[in-house]
């Protein structure tokens, strides 16, 4: 089948493209990647089509020759698509360092959140961002090399079904259903339905926190030496394979240029206003905050 409409997608040096020709799958991409420009400078290394099915209600979704997923769930589709796209972007990329990572802004200041699956970024990013900061991402932050800006990939928040309960009380979900992609797994949240004023920025890196939930646990906030804080940094980039010596000096550089935390938490009222606490202190302040004992 022709296709008439072809999007670009570009984040930390590289390009995919979505061919698409029906105004389901149009409105499907514009969701997912409405702040993320294309530069056409960059040739796409990955092409990604949706085409319609063998019944009206059906679309499918191809990478490359690859069959992605066919069937009549708008919601599922979206959530593959954003996964693998997020999967290829990031796996050719080299002009700097790749986190999985959340990341929000603050007056003018750039927070950032790596961590692994099941750390609980999207949830608290979502929290902070219901709290005033300004939403980035949840899912991946880019420093360049030898700069300490966040490029991030603004996305819908990805919060798992399982999280609703942490935000119930903040966010009408029923409400908003209407404005929400929503599978069996997650919820795909605009950043706007949780604060209509967020603000989109290319912030300074200023505070990095490595959240952890344990559930009936203390709130712990611990702030980690250089040498902890690269270790931990290091566990969370996804392109080290791509950069050389690993990515290591560019890490050792951020460890010891920023301030780093350890947050544990069960509940998100225990956080209150204790981060835009560390992000009211001077550049200064932060950098040259001793490690607690």
């Amino acid at each position: 089948m022709s296709v008439n409409h072809r999007r670009l997608i570009t984040f930390a040096g590289n390009t995919i493209a979505i061919e698409h020709s029906d105004p389901r799958p149009a409105a499907i991409v514009d969701f997912l990647y409405r702040h993320i420009p294309g530069d056409s400078n960059i040739p796409p290394h990955t092409t990604y089509r949706i085409i319609p099915g063998d019944q009206p209600e059906k679309m499918v979704l191809y990478r490359g020759d690859t069959l992605i997923y066919e069937g009549d769930s708008e919601a599922t589709l979206a959530e593959l698509l954003l996964g693998d796209s997020c999967r290829r972007l990031a796996e050719k990329s080299q002009n700097g360092l790749l986190f999985h990572a959340a990341g929000l802004a603050w007056q003018g200041k750039g927070l950032f959140l790596p961590g692994g699956i099941g750390a609980g970024k999207s949830t608290l990013a979502a929290w902070l961002t219901m709290e005033g900061l300004d939403y980035l991402t949840d899912e991946l932050v880019s420093v360049p090399h030898g700069a300490d800006i966040m490029k991030t990939f603004t996305r819908p928040l990805n919060v798992k079904k399982t999280s609703r309960a942490a935000l119930q009380h903040r966010f009408d979900f029923e409400r908003h259903a209407g404005h929400i992609s929503s599978t069996f797994h997650a919820d795909l949240i605009p950043p706007m339905l949780l604060k209509p004023t967020n603000t989109l920025s290319e912030p300074p890196l200023s505070l990095i926190i490595f959240p952890r939930y344990l559930p009936g646990s203390n709130f712990v906030l611990r702030t980690l030496s250089g040498a902890q804080a690269g270790s931990a940094l290091m566990q969370c980039l996804v392109n080290a394979r791509n950069l050389p010596d690993y990515g290591f000096s560019e890490i050792v550089r951020l460890a010891q240029t920023t301030l780093a935390c350890q947050m544990s938490y069960s509940d998100l009222d225990q956080i209150g206003g204790k981060i835009e606490e560390l992000l009211q202190s001077s550049p200064g302040d932060l950098r040259h905050r001793r490690p607690d004992p």
